[in-house]
């Protein structure tokens, strides 16, 4: 049958999107999820209780990209949501997430993203040869096979993430996720607070510090300053009033500015080019 908007789906369903579709789900406990274009998921359970914001959920994906924002049941404990694709299982610690899920051989992602509020989770990427845990903003991960482990996380630009996968994070129907401090038992508390932080990749505890050092160079005389780390350099060009990242420390990568008022550059203010 051809769901339309409002429909209710069942545990056990099969979902499907044709070629040029997608879609959007809220489920009982404030979980949403989607799934892009030309995918295939089942809902394999949904045990709730409102009063006590308990319960389990399993969803798994067979192809195809998605996202979700985990819900109420991420309180019940750190495998209480689960998320299966073909070469792995994703257990939910309280987050968002987008993906893609392919079949043995093929290269399925997986990748961390900030809530709304600025919040970072965590999530376990474990498959039959290993685990990762991701729990840096961006963070992706890759797997081709159930018998290869996840690949070591890295972090991923927003371009390179939109390419990846599409309008599945577009779809997601927008609600008031609990952010409270009611489930900050599911977070890392050194994580729970990346509102002042910029939406660009940059590596784990870098932002502020980076941000501030470059603000600090810019009231004074101006100089081109970098990171000492072979990894990514931050160099402010003061005739143009830019901040240029580049994430391969050797003019080669992504770039990122900020416009720059009174000298100052403030970490919120740097965006992707």
């Amino acid at each position: 049958m051809t769901l339309q908007q409002g429909d209710q789906i069942y545990q056990g369903d099969v979902i499907e999107t044709a070629g040029d579709g997608g879609i959007g789900m809220t489920f009982a406990d404030g979980t949403t999820f989607s799934l892009g274009e030309e995918g295939r998921m089942v809902l394999d359970e949904l045990i709730y209780d409102p009063e006590t914001d308990e319960g389990t959920s399993a969803f798994s994906v067979v192809q195809g990209a998605f996202s979700f924002v985990s819900g109420a049941i991420v309180k019940s404990g750190s495998d209480a949501m689960t998320v299966r694709t073909p070469v792995a299982t994703i257990g939910v610690r309280g987050t968002m997430v987008v993906g893609t899920a392919a079949q043995e051989g093929e290269e399925s992602s997986i990748t961390l993203l900030k809530e709304e509020g600025g919040i970072t989770g965590e999530i376990v990427v474990t498959n039959q040869a290993g685990s990762q845990i991701l729990n840096v903003a961006f963070q992706t991960t890759t797997v081709n096979r159930f018998f290869e482990p996840p690949t070591e996380p890295v972090v991923l630009p927003q371009s390179a993430i939109n390419n990846l996968y599409g309008n599945a994070v577009n779809i997601l129907p927008q609600i008031d996720h609990d952010t409270s401090d009611d489930d900050s038992d599911t977070r890392d508390d050194g994580r729970a607070d990346d509102g002042d932080q910029s939406d660009a990749p940059t590596e784990e505890g870098e932002a502020e510090e980076e941000g501030e050092g470059e603000g600090e160079a810019a009231e004074g005389d101006a100089e081109d300053t970098s990171t000492d780390t072979a990894e990514a350099a931050f160099v402010f060009d003061s005739s143009s009033g830019a901040l240029n990242y580049d994430q391969g420390g050797s003019s080669q990568g992504y770039t990122l500015a900020a416009d720059v008022e009174g000298g100052a550059v403030d970490a919120e203010d740097i965006k992707i080019m």
